[in-house]
């Protein structure tokens, strides 16, 4: 067992106690949801990161044609 081993086993030793510890006083609060709702926010955040830069990809496109438009055609599409 070189010192790596032990080094490993001991994280794992104090991550499983943090886990078991942290699950104890979650049940005695009765909030085994939270980790649920806090996960749940986080995914909500990244799908609306993800909807403001496929909205913000799509003006730039629906921009970069009309311009193209206009130099195109002389005419203003955004009138």
């Amino acid at each position: 067992h070189t010192r790596a081993h032990m080094e490993v086993d001991l994280l794992k030793k104090k991550a499983g106690g943090m886990r078991k510890r942290r699950k104890e006083s979650d049940l005695e609060e009765g909030d085994v949801s939270g980790e649920t709702e806090q996960a749940t926010s986080i995914l909500k955040i990244n799908l609306h990161f993800i909807q403001m830069t496929l909205d913000g990809l799509n003006y730039v496109r629906r921009v970069v044609l009309g311009l193209r438009e206009t130099v195109a055609y002389g005419r203003n599409p955004f009138g």
